[in-house]
């Protein structure tokens, strides 16, 4: 990326703003293993090209994470959320699975019910899945699963894992 403005003539600091364009929505600490920058030459970095107008920081229910400015809101939520392998997994399932009951996602998944509760949670949370009645139990979909299925193909390159490229084509023919 060719970028000429002064908060990109260190090489350091293009290095971290490629590796954010790059990787969108990773964890501070993620940025710093990838770039090899200690913390507080990284945070001040960040500062400089937060400032410039070229990358933004979120502080969300997964942590710090760092993207390039173009990114929106709705994205960021969903891209913050895609970087956590088991919240990837509950979402590629239910978007595999819709109206799964919280038993079923977490043998899927292979966690205890106490755990898929409070993932479950942090989904409602942030509106990325709903859950309606069916008796005893309530099962659960993807809100929005073609925004999802279309960060997950624009982004694909950034999370190598093969359930994303698996998932990714059965869904082929919708981009």
């Amino acid at each position: 990326m060719n970028i000429d403005i002064p908060a990109m003539h260190l090489p350091a600091r293009k290095r971290i703003f490629e590796t954010i364009s790059k990787f969108p929505g990773l964890h501070f600490r993620e940025v710093q293993r990838r770039t090899g920058i200690g913390t507080g030459a990284l945070e001040y970095h960040v500062g400089v090209l937060e400032k410039a107008g070229l990358i933004k920081v979120e502080k969300k229910w997964l942590g710090l994470r760092l993207y390039p400015r173009n990114i929106g809101d709705g994205e960021s939520t969903l891209l913050s959320i895609l970087r956590s392998q088991n919240y990837r997994n509950i979402l590629l399932f239910l978007l595999n699975n819709p109206n799964a009951s919280q038993g079923q996602i977490a043998s899927h998944i292979g966690v205890s019910p106490s755990t898929m509760s409070w993932y479950i949670k942090k989904f409602l949370e942030v509106n990325v899945i709903k859950g309606e009645r069916d008796g005893k139990e309530t099962r659960y979909s993807v809100i929005d699963g073609q925004s999802l299925a279309k960060t997950l193909n624009t982004f694909k390159s950034s999370f190598l894992d093969k359930s994303v490229d698996n998932f990714l084509k059965t869904w082929e023919g919708l981009f």
